[in-house]
């Protein structure tokens, strides 16, 4: 239905004036996210968020509407829309739709909290950045002063997370592992609700393993290191960018499982991964790239994880 549409069926409605309230009521609850490019057609307008984006379509006044709404969008949602657009009017019915799509494709978030990459990207900025600072994460490795710890740690840092590197014997060289937990929780309970993710590089080729628990990440790494290893390129130096790339994959995967947003993958928009699987980041240096793909995973530990085999029998 274009906003015309919508403006005629409130017209035409036999129900009367709107009694109770609508989206203008509130609007004041309500900012763009930060990033949303607007680009003013000639009887429309097209919104771009960080992933979805939207045109509305209407007559030759659509821009002025949605200038009008911009404007009240952009400081605090002023009552001036409200006082010119009484109930039953086409003009309420058509802001009111407007704000409706607004709302569907994810392109208003609630003040305060709006500020920042949480707000471009976070259903509730505000909880994320709330579930972010509570969380400490640990990064293991065999070589804590490698590139793949190192190149963790940075990534960390720049989300606001902190961070604590440990040395530890159990992981090969070439990997590290990342190990997210809540500051404050009771001793009994430590570790039971810790998010993981494991990144592995070695002879040109790595991974990123799906965010799990700390045994479930393991256990991932164990099983790609060993189906990649046919894929390594021995001999070559390692390309500077890749280490980067997968360590800085790896904690994005965990910064997105914490603040709970989508994790990565889910935003590929690659269809050849099957829906209802988890995926893991393959990444190789010649040329550079990285790719996620389906990963069932020969060992399951995490109870989201353990399926039959029947759902994953066409998987080689």
């Amino acid at each position: 239905m274009t906003v015309d549409q919508a403006a005629q069926t409130a017209t035409t409605s036999p129900e009367g004036p709107r009694a109770e309230p609508d989206a203008l009521d509130s609007l004041g609850r309500w900012m763009l996210r930060p990033g949303v490019s607007v680009t003013v057609l000639h009887n429309g307008v097209h919104l771009r968020g960080w992933i979805p984006s939207v045109t509305l379509e209407g007559g030759a006044g659509l821009p002025v509407l949605w200038n009008r709404l911009a404007e009240a969008l952009a400081t605090d949602g002023s009552a001036e829309p409200a006082l010119t657009a009484p109930a039953g009017s086409p003009l309420r019915a058509a802001l009111v739709t407007v704000i409706g799509q607004l709302h569907d494709h994810g392109l208003l978030v609630e003040r305060p909290g709006g500020d920042g990459w949480l707000g471009a990207v976070a259903e509730r900025p505000t909880d994320a950045a709330a579930a972010l600072s509570r969380t400490r994460v640990r990064v293991l490795g065999a070589r804590p002063d490698g590139p793949l710890a190192r190149a963790a740690v940075r990534a960390l840092d720049r989300a606001g997370v902190r961070t604590e590197t440990v040395e530890t014997a159990e992981l090969p060289d070439g990997q590290i592992l990342l190990v997210g937990s809540e500051v404050g929780v009771p001793p009994a309970l430590a570790g039971e609700e810790d998010r993981a993710v494991a990144a592995g590089l070695r002879s040109g080729v790595g991974f990123v393993t799906p965010v799990g628990s700390p045994l479930q990440a393991r256990a991932d790494a164990d099983g790609l290191a060993d189906r990649l290893r046919q894929r390594e390129v021995h001999g070559a130096a390692e390309h500077p960018g890749l280490a980067a790339l997968l360590a800085s994959s790896a904690a994005q995967r965990l910064v997105c499982a914490v603040a709970g947003l989508r994790d990565p993958s889910a935003e590929a928009g690659d269809a050849r991964l099957l829906p209802g699987l988890p995926a893991a980041l393959v990444a190789e240096r010649e040329p550079l790239r990285g790719e996620y793909r389906t990963w069932a995973g020969s060992v399951l530990v995490d109870p989201d994880r353990v399926r039959s085999r029947p759902a994953v029998r066409t998987l080689a």
